[in-house]
């Protein structure tokens, strides 16, 4: 049997899409542990009933803690020698998961990774390979590197086209994989992957499939950053303490060079929470003295990343406090017209 985990927060428009497409994935042998973190919008209701009408759909609740927290609760719960996380307001591909257990069980693999799909854009996201393709042992170094690093280098490619590889979702573990393991609920920022460089630890024979294993609905909510300035900035620090903690506890990989490209996804998404305004160059100053460290040792030539990233850190080298604010505030609104866009799309939909 598998467990599928779900945290359920106010998705009351989604649910029902998400439920269905479980049911349309071609496994008969599963359970749906839908826990509710403390929705205020009808979600309860809608869990309740789907509870109600098929006994492999289990509700649980909990104060909202956030979805680390009702993960692990799941996680706890979970009876099932599988385990897949989904968030409420995706899907899964009809015949999904009868299709990944048995590439599974054929490959004797611990964990399962696919491709994903977003659905606005009706582009799917895929590994580059041929083929599904088996790492063991030394191999699955070069899945840790991608994974510190959220950036593929010509030594990773293959994961270069799958950025969300990182996520919680679009796999499905063995059980025994993830014993005594649990998301990190002090972290809001990295902690699903931060979770799978855990399960990676312990994995022995990881399968890669070149195939869409998820729908990742790219909702308005998820399109804006709800924390800003100082706030984001508070969880970006505890999240790069928790790298830097994962990189030292390994020195056999040597991952200081990955741990320099975090850094510098780090210093792009505080600048990201800047809000245009008076105190914003100080607050660029600021970061560009936080994060200087790692943009100087960041090995940038080394990697395939984004033509902002880049741009922000040939700004930092010089010190270039406004140019980047410059920079800042054309990203805000790209944001805010995409977010604009995804609403309008969502309201016509």
């Amino acid at each position: 049997m598998i467990s599928i985990i779900i945290p359920v927060y106010n998705a009351e428009p989604y649910l029902c899409r998400c439920f269905n497409s479980i049911l349309m994935a071609g496994c008969p042998d599963f359970e749906v542990l839908m826990i509710d973190d403390g929705s205020t919008d009808g979600s309860r209701s809608l869990c309740k009933a789907y509870q109600r009408q098929d006994p492999r759909f289990r509700l649980l609740t909990q104060a909202n803690q956030g979805p680390s927290a009702a993960r692990n609760q799941g996680l706890a719960a979970a009876r099932g020698d599988y385990i897949a996380f989904i968030d409420a307001d995706d899907m899964v591909p009809a015949n999904h998961l009868s299709e990944a257990l048995a590439l599974m069980d054929i490959w004797n693999a611990d964990l399962i990774m696919g491709g994903y799909q977003v659905p606005e854009q009706n582009k799917a996201y895929l590994p580059d390979l041929d083929g599904a393709r088996l790492y063991c042992y030394s191999e699955i170094d070069r899945i840790k590197r991608f994974f510190v690093a959220y950036a593929a280098t010509q030594d990773n490619l293959e994961f270069r086209t799958c950025p969300n590889l990182l996520s919680p979702w679009g796999k499905i573990f063995h059980r025994n994989l993830l014993q005594g393991l649990s998301f990190r609920e002090e972290l809001t920022l990295d902690e699903d992957t931060l979770f799978n460089l855990d399960v990676l630890d312990r994995a022995q024979r990881v399968l890669i499939v070149p195939e869409v294993y998820y729908l990742w609905r790219q909702t308005p909510g998820s399109l804006s950053r709800k924390a800003a300035g100082p706030a984001m900035i508070r969880k970006q620090s505890l999240s790069m303490q928790a790298y830097r903690d994962y990189v030292q506890r390994h020195p056999e990989l040597d991952l200081t060079g990955e741990l320099s490209i975090r850094g510098l996804w780090a210093y792009a998404r505080c600048l990201h929470a800047c809000v245009p305004g008076p105190s914003a160059m100080r607050l660029i100053r600021m970061l560009m003295d936080s994060y200087r460290s790692f943009v100087i040792q960041a090995p940038v030539q080394e990697y395939y990343l984004p033509k902002t990233l880049l741009l922000y850190h040939t700004l930092a080298r010089h010190k270039s406090v406004f140019a980047t604010w410059i920079v800042c505030v054309l990203q805000a609104w790209k944001r805010i017209i995409k977010a604009k866009l995804a609403e309008k799309s969502e309201a016509m939909g």
